[in-house]
């Protein structure tokens, strides 16, 4: 069978779905991931193939629309008004490069939410669409969406909280994938979502998360299939450069501070807020400057600032984390066995914070807004001072080891297209 995965967005959004491409093709399948330029070298490593979609993370991320889009976090619809605003400039094209990347293919794996036109273009090409997500997102009764962590009153109110959260994307959606479905023939867009329509022709629904982590609803059908994170298993060869080698080795063990993708309005005001909760807690680290530009002038001896290192090389070598708390950074956290502090700036970030707090393996989670030297110095010292939190954080990376992810989505999609294939054959 040829495969397109499409996925967009930032290293940690697309990683797991390349490494559910690697294992897709190592099962026999010819697969090309779809995704911006920046991860051609991935699809390379996985031995897949490779289209390019529009858009570059990075420029969107620090771009004055990007910065302003954060900065709208506090106020749920504001953060959707801003997202659509943003989408609508990018997602005629990305619409277009997935159609033709797709071209071909006999079935199109798409990330939900930010590539939610893999619904339309399957159709136009005529094949299987299968969704998938690295997060909860259907409405269930057993927790509240992952959009609205706070917001748990009850078992109606979670299951509302996650309809209400599907309905408003697909209101985004909506809006902007009308005229393709218009131009392509495909008739008026669905009001609904039409995840329970895929579901009642049998098509599986992707999860490339750990039901230790986020244990699965009873009611859930065994069509949306929870096996276990998406990683790519074996790490390219890499090797730290000698500073780096020479941090880890002359001191006690440091703690790793990195938001990612994020960044700060003030960067300059982060950075001294993190130095002084290491200053006071007498901790040493390991600060990844990654998008957010941190400041590296002027650092202690006790501070290392990296560019790119690979998280499961480095994550196994801290004693916790202090991370935004994006679910591919949580999951390799999760995976290292580390305890977290997690400082949320948008979407999901807020809920990853409070699920590694409610499991015992991470500090309350510092809202980026509430970060200061006194909010990171009271969570590192929670971690520190904690007697359990590094051994439940061991024990769950434990469990997290014992499950293959991948495998489990890999059979459920194979099960998928024999299914089919047999059907159109009687």
């Amino acid at each position: 069978m040829r495969l397109t995965i499409l996925a967009v967005g930032s290293q940690g959004d697309v990683q797991p779905y390349a490494a559910l491409g690697r294992g897709l093709a190592r099962a026999g399948h010819i697969v090309n991931l779809a995704s911006h330029e920046t991860f051609r070298g991935l699809a390379k490593r996985c031995g897949i193939g490779f289209s390019l979609i529009a858009g570059n993370p990075v420029d969107i991320v620090q771009g004055p629309e990007g910065q302003s889009w954060l900065s709208s976090s506090d106020s749920y619809v504001s953060f959707l008004s801003r997202a659509r605003k943003m989408a609508a400039n990018l997602y005629p094209q990305i619409t277009q490069d997935a159609l033709a990347a797709a071209r071909g293919s006999d079935a199109l794996v798409f990330s939900l939410p930010l590539t939610v036109c893999g619904f339309s273009v399957a159709a136009a090409l005529r094949i299987h669409g299968i969704p998938a997500a690295l997060y909860p997102l259907h409405p269930t009764r057993a927790f509240p969406s992952i959009m609205t962590p706070g917001l748990s009153f009850g078992r109606t109110v979670n299951w509302l909280s996650g309809a209400a959260v599907m309905c408003l994307y697909w209101g985004i959606a909506h809006s902007l994938l009308r005229g393709f479905h218009k131009a392509y023939g495909l008739g008026r867009m669905p009001l609904h979502a039409p995840l329970q329509a895929m579901e009642k022709q049998g098509l599986p629904f992707l999860y490339g998360y750990s039901p230790a982590v986020i244990p699965t609803p009873s009611s859930w059908p065994s069509t949306r299939v929870i096996g276990g994170y998406w990683f790519l298993e074996d790490a390219p060869e890499w090797e730290p450069e000698a500073r780096l080698a020479d941090f880890l080795q002359e001191g006690p063990t440091p703690l790793y501070v990195g938001f990612g993708s994020m960044t700060s309005g003030d960067p300059a005001a982060m950075t001294r807020s993190i130095l002084q909760a290491l200053q006071r807690t007498g901790q040493r680290a390991v600060l990844s400057t990654g998008w957010g530009g941190f400041h590296a002038e002027d650092m202690p001896r006790s501070v290392l600032t990296v560019g790119f290192v690979p998280h499961d090389w480095l994550f196994a070598r801290v004693s916790m984390a202090i991370h935004h708390g994006g679910a591919g950074t949580t999951a390799s956290v999760l995976k290292a066995g580390a305890p977290s502090v997690i400082v949320p700036f948008f979407a999901d970030q807020f809920f990853w914070g409070k699920r590694v707090h409610d499991l015992g393996v991470g500090a309350a989670p510092i809202p980026r807004r509430e970060l200061s030297a006194d909010s990171l110095e009271k969570a590192i010292t929670s971690v520190l001072e904690s007697g359990s939190m590094a051994e439940r954080a061991k024990t769950l990376a434990n469990a997290i080891m014992a499950e293959d992810g991948v495998t489990a989505s890999v059979a459920a999609v194979e099960s998928y297209l024999r299914s089919t294939t047999r059907r159109s054959i009687a």
